[in-house]
């Protein structure tokens, strides 16, 4: 699995209006427990919303948060994420902060996701994040 880079401010895809990123992972990206990179916010990041749909089920005793380098479950703890069983959720569903009304970004950071519990050995997930991108040249 790959980080998947938001674009920058000034660049020319970024306006007033939501983007959306995807990025996949599946047991294979895990050699152990640990923290994978999902996507890599930059300053001024608002980020709306953030889903994950768990295609095929972890493996038992997998746990995962989603969260980045200030708080490991800012936008979904184990139990919203439910790793063992299949469907959508998101970070709406979640009482973490910055779940609900989502969060900003006043630093680069990574959305990262954190394994812990045993290794897994199955799962696949898509992860779908929904974000904006201020552009502080033009304040």
């Amino acid at each position: 699995m790959t980080v998947l880079n938001l674009p920058d401010p000034g660049h020319p895809y970024v306006g007033s209006a939501p983007q959306t990123a995807y990025n996949q992972l599946d047991a294979g990206d895990f050699a152990g427990y640990g923290t994978e990179e999902l996507f890599a916010v930059p300053l001024g990041s608002v980020i709306l919303d953030l889903m994950v749909n768990t295609l095929e089920a972890w493996s038992a005793s997998v746990t995962f948060t989603l969260g980045d380098g200030v708080d490991p479950d800012r936008y979904m703890d184990d139990t919203i994420f439910a790793p063992t069983a299949t469907g959508t959720k998101g970070m709406k569903q979640d009482a973490q902060p910055g779940s609900g009304g989502g969060h900003h970004y006043v630093a680069a950071d990574t959305i990262d996701i954190v394994m812990g519990g045993a290794t897994p050995t199955a799962g696949t997930a898509e992860f779908y994040l929904q974000y904006i991108v201020r552009n502080y040249m033009h304040q």
